[in-house]
């Protein structure tokens, strides 16, 4: 049996200090694991304000350095390219999505 790896599709994230409907996420992101899926996911999320974020499971995906963007600010780029330089450090990363939440 041929032993290949998945490539995984990485979802980029901008939130201000919430995920909205991370159950949901937590859930998409955990059967992307399941046999048969073409695509593993994986998420990284730039918060504006990090030290507000409750969950745990958020806080791991979150990276550490934050932009403080404002909407229509040139911070939001910086903070998508942040977004994109973690995101090409994972070797399997065949697919990236941007999204703002």
């Amino acid at each position: 049996m041929e032993n290949t790896v998945r490539r995984s599709i990485v979802i980029c994230l901008v939130i201000v200090d919430c995920l909205h409907h991370e159950e949901i996420w937590k859930e998409w992101i955990s059967e992307s694991t399941s046999v048969g899926c073409e695509y593993s996911a994986d998420l990284i999320i730039h918060a504006k304000y990090p030290e507000k974020i409750k969950s745990n499971w958020v806080k791991m995906r979150t990276l550490e350095k934050s932009f403080r963007p404002e909407w229509n600010s040139v911070e939001v780029v910086r903070a998508m390219m942040a977004l994109l330089e973690k995101a090409v450090q994972d070797k399997h990363c065949g697919r990236i999505v941007f999204g703002t939440g």
